[in-house]
């Protein structure tokens, strides 16, 4: 059994893996030694990887070093199922590289367009240049940081794009379908650029709300682990 361990902006995903399927998931606030020991309940796994876009504490990695018979500390450096090797990924989020591998492992094959829309929106065509814009949950704060009466809100799901209610009927509808709408309005644009027979595939947390907004003539995988798979499958491809 593999532990794979998603440090994001956010929060934190521990997953269990065994022969390739999900057996447990939670997700956590922060990530610390403590935490990772709870987890594990004394047990050892088979492998653990860490992919972090966020500080992870000493303590932590060390804590997660020993849970494992082997251990990965995903990097640009580091061995894949996919060729990286035409591209400079070293300034890249691991995240990203672990999701586009996590793609690849749920579609087969490509071409794909990966969207990994959390705190911050990632759009990435498996073998080619990426592209980052700010995601939904950061246009939401924005507006609500830098403006003096807009109040804080969440995204909610507009229904299809050509649904006449999707520019919202009051101020917080406005906010919430704007920024889902824009970055749906992203998500096909960069659709448009890739080959026809391009699938999208999108995982993060804001993934369901944008994925019910999209046309439905737009096929769309959706999975809500894609980081995760991919974590995994990179482990696997590093077996010792």
């Amino acid at each position: 059994m593999n532990l794979t361990i998603d440090r994001g902006n956010s929060s934190t995903k521990l997953t269990l893996w065994d022969d390739g399927r999900a057996a447990y998931a939670v997700t956590v606030a922060d990530l610390t030694a403590d935490g990772l020991c709870r987890f594990a309940g004394g047990k050892r796994f088979d492998g653990v990887i860490l992919s972090a876009v966020a500080p992870v504490a000493a303590e932590a990695e060390e804590a997660a070093r020993t849970l494992g018979r082997r251990y990965v500390r995903l990097s640009a450096d580091t061995p894949t199922p996919l060729d990286f090797s035409r591209y400079d990924i070293s300034r890249l989020g691991a995240d990203r590289i672990a999701a586009a591998v996590g793609a690849r492992s749920v579609v087969g094959r490509g071409p794909l367009l990966v969207g990994d829309l959390g705190t911050a929106s990632t759009f990435d065509f498996v073998d080619a240049g990426n592209c980052f814009r700010g995601g939904v949950g950061m246009r939401l704060d924005a507006l609500h940081d830098h403006t003096s009466l807009l109040s804080a809100i969440t995204a909610e799901a507009t229904g299809p794009l050509d649904c006449l209610e999707w520019t919202g009927c009051d101020t917080a509808g406005a906010m919430s379908r704007g920024a889902v709408a824009g970055t749906v309005g992203e998500l096909l644009y960069y659709k448009s650029l890739c080959p026809a027979d391009t699938t999208i595939v999108l995982t993060g947390g804001y993934s369901d709300i944008v994925n019910k907004s999209i046309p439905r003539n737009v096929d769309v995988v959706c999975c809500d682990n894609l980081t995760g798979l991919g974590l995994n499958s990179i482990l696997n491809h590093n077996e010792a």
